[in-house]
């Protein structure tokens, strides 16, 4: 099993920091435990993160238009 920090799920999707920090909070996705001071999530949460930016943008885009 693979473990992830918030700044290991935004380098490996690509997004901003602060971007990933949003959808964790606003989507209330809980991380599977602490390493001191890091928060840890597994595959499913950086999936589930994955996806709700890929909301995100799809509501923008439309918006847009």
């Amino acid at each position: 099993m693979l473990f992830y920090t918030v700044g290991d799920i935004a380098a490996e999707l690509g997004e901003p920091v602060h971007r990933v920090q949003h959808v964790l909070k606003t989507r209330q996705i809980k991380p599977l435990r602490r390493a001191g001071n890091l928060r840890v999530f597994n595959e499913e949460a950086k999936e589930r993160v994955r996806c709700e930016l890929q909301l995100i943008d799809h509501r923008r885009e439309a918006a847009a238009v």
